[in-house]
């Protein structure tokens, strides 16, 4: 799958949660956590690194698991710090809502990054070569054989 999917996925991520702060670091952190999972490249220094460790054990349940949390946490603690002294105000039921970065949930933060997470691994299914998404309980790459390059104009509309 290309990254701009992945990059689109991320960013709109967090969005979809009614907590979530208004702010751009929101939808920073939705792309840090929609292509968290292809972190393996980095231990891809050849081509054949990269057929062995690209989409393996960083696309399987238990590391996204483990991945929303540490994400989770790392942005609960930056979220914390941009709230120092700022405040937002909304209009709900007619009525003036304060609300500060902070005030988001480290549950809805966690499950922020895990949507983002599962979708990554997600779109990443449909393709030929597949995800191994069950490892370490079993080996099978979960493949749907679906066109996997999306135009930008598909991909980049929901964003504007």
């Amino acid at each position: 799958m290309d990254s701009l999917p992945h990059l689109a996925a991320g960013a709109l991520t967090p969005l979809a949660f009614r907590k979530a702060p208004r702010i751009g670091a929101v939808v920073l952190f939705g792309i840090v956590a929609g292509e968290f999972p292809d972190i393996d490249v980095l231990a891809g220094a050849s081509a054949e690194a990269m057929l062995v460790f690209h989409r393996s054990l960083t696309h399987s349940v238990p590391a996204l698991l483990l991945f929303s949390v540490l994400l989770a946490l790392a942005f609960r603690f930056i979220l914390r710090r941009l709230a120092y002294g700022k405040a937002t105000v909304r209009v709900e039921n007619g009525a003036a809502v304060f609300n500060r970065p902070d005030d988001w949930s480290f549950k809805g933060i966690w499950a922020a990054a895990l949507l983002a997470l599962v979708l990554h691994v997600y779109l990443d299914c449909m393709t030929t070569f597949g995800t191994p998404a069950p490892w370490p309980v079993s080996h099978y790459r979960v493949a749907v054989p679906a066109p996997f390059i999306l135009y930008p104009s598909f991909t980049i509309s929901p964003l504007l």
